[in-house]
């Protein structure tokens, strides 16, 4: 079964842009690209007794989303026509759509079902939120629904090569089965996989224990991989150092509630964490992905 990296979109900017990102990593993965569209109700909540308007256009409103369904794939298979120029293989994504009236995680569910997928890529606004497509509750309630990676595309990021990934991590027997599959996914891109810890204060004062650990968790794991050990007081303060690596993505376990919390709903370290400027890949709790 092909891979299928599904890519909700909105048509806006943010989501075109991720569109375009996710059909980069679609060429260096193998994998096939599919867009969805949630159409979604306005006016009386039908569970209430009243008929949405949107429900009563909804052939209008199918038609106007596979119209403007087209006009996406048709930029994104022109842009795919430039890759193929320069790519030494023959590999091209296919590339598909659809709409269904629903919120936006019941679209991807059932967009992914019978599907082998990677990821869903998504796009982030410039001023550090989700777009309107993905903003709220939804986006952490569809990773619990779906176990699916999710990527998360900044507004003005563009694909250039992918050199170096980071995972932060705590170093668990699920954190090493990740470390390898993104191994493997950063071999599809000769990039290094750097394995981020930031250690605790007992970590911290008793070193050779501490570096036993890590000794034991790096031991056979396959690719270029490396490890560094993050000396913060707190995350903000350690994405900070991670920013000094050069990264182009970087990933984080769906455990870290904490952190993406604050990422989504735009505190103060979630404007941090945009100053970081680069995708966030968040792998759900318990998940080994398969890029």
């Amino acid at each position: 079964m092909m891979k299928t990296i599904i890519v909700p979109t909105d048509f806006s900017e943010p989501a075109e842009n991720a569109a375009l990102y996710a059909l980069n990593l679609a060429f260096y993965t193998n994998a096939n690209i599919y867009l969805c569209h949630a159409l979604r109700p306005e006016g009386p909540d039908p569970s209430l007794g009243g008929i949405s308007q949107a429900v009563k256009n909804f052939p209008e409103m199918r038609e106007i989303c596979e119209t403007k369904l087209k006009q996406l794939i048709s930029i994104l298979e022109t842009e795919s026509e430039h890759i193929l120029a320069q790519s030494t293989g023959d590999y091209k994504p296919v590339i598909a759509g659809g709409c269904d009236f629903g919120d936006i995680s019941a679209v991807v569910l059932a967009a992914a079902e019978g599907k082998d997928i990677p990821m869903i890529v998504m796009g982030r606004t410039g001023a550090g939120k989700l777009n309107r497509l993905a903003f709220g509750n939804s986006t952490l309630h569809m990773i619990k629904r779906t176990k699916l990676p999710l990527l998360i595309i900044p507004y003005t990021y563009k694909f250039g090569t992918l050199n170096k990934i980071a995972y932060s991590c705590e170093m668990t027997e699920d954190d090493k089965r990740t470390a390898q599959s993104l191994a493997d996914f950063a071999a599809s891109f000769d990039a290094e996989l750097l394995i981020a810890h930031i250690p605790n204060f007992v970590e911290m004062i008793d070193s050779r224990e501490y570096h036993t650990r890590q000794k034991t968790f790096m031991q056979d794991l396959e690719g270029k991989v490396s490890f560094k050990s993050i000396e913060s007081d707190n995350i903000d303060s350690g994405l900070e150092n991670l920013k000094k690596e050069d990264l182009d993505m970087l990933v984080m376990g769906h455990e870290n509630r904490g952190f993406l919390d604050r990422f989504i709903f735009g505190s103060y370290a979630a404007r941090h964490a945009a100053k970081i400027g680069i995708p966030l890949l968040i792998i759900p709790k318990r998940f080994a992905p398969q890029f």
